[in-house]
């Protein structure tokens, strides 16, 4: 009838859920952003061979790759009742950074893993092709009872104080402890996650 109030639930059930993807996805956003930048924070990391950081702090920044991986999803949004995003990676390595554990050779009998500066800074310069690119010589200290190495002969071994460069040792397995980035970083702003959408909410909501 003309005058009466008519309340048209699926129309509010439509914008409400619209709201409320609106604001879960700003608060993925801000979390999104916060694991960059904590990742991101030691740039200069890059130039020095990739010093690692403290075990239990977020790992220092070497080629940048985790970070530049860290993605939001937002095909979760599409959820009406309970609508959400995902923030995460595909990078193979995030998971042992986040929960450590022990790292195993999947194609090769031993991982090589780098010593000092020079060892991070070749690993690094191989990239891709791998150490095998690299002009390394073996050397093998079974006799001794210790694991075999990689080294880089000096470039002219005739001139004085040249040395070989020990690079790489070559072991059967590796534990690495957990260097945490996402769950201190949610931690860290879970009140601006909440506020955030908290905020997007009650302002949509006063909006005719």
């Amino acid at each position: 009838m003309p005058g009466d109030f008519v309340w048209r639930g699926d129309q509010f059930l439509t914008r409400a859920q619209a709201i409320a993807r609106d604001a879960v996805e700003k608060g993925g956003v801000l979390f999104q952003r916060a694991v960059k930048d904590e990742l991101n924070k030691d740039a200069s990391n890059i130039q020095s061979g990739g010093q690692p950081s403290a075990v239990g702090d977020p790992p220092n920044k070497s080629s940048g790759t985790l970070a530049r991986s860290i993605q939001i999803d937002r095909s979760l949004l599409r959820n009406a009742k309970n609508p959400k995003v995902a923030v995460g990676t595909n990078v193979k390595y995030a998971r042992i950074h986040e929960f450590g554990g022990m790292i195993r050779p999947v194609a090769k009998k031993a991982l090589a893993v780098p010593i000092g500066v020079q060892g991070r800074r070749a690993a690094r310069n191989a990239g891709s092709a791998g150490i095998g690119s690299l002009d390394l010589t073996f050397i093998d200290r079974s006799s001794k009872g210790l694991p075999p190495l990689l080294v880089k002969p000096p470039g002219n071994a005739e001139k004085k104080g040249a040395k070989t460069e020990v690079l790489f040792v070559l072991l059967p397995s590796v534990y690495m402890p957990k260097r945490p980035y996402m769950r201190p970083t949610y931690t860290r702003m879970h009140d601006r996650i909440v506020a955030i959408i908290r905020n997007t909410i009650l302002d949509k909501l006063r909006r005719k």
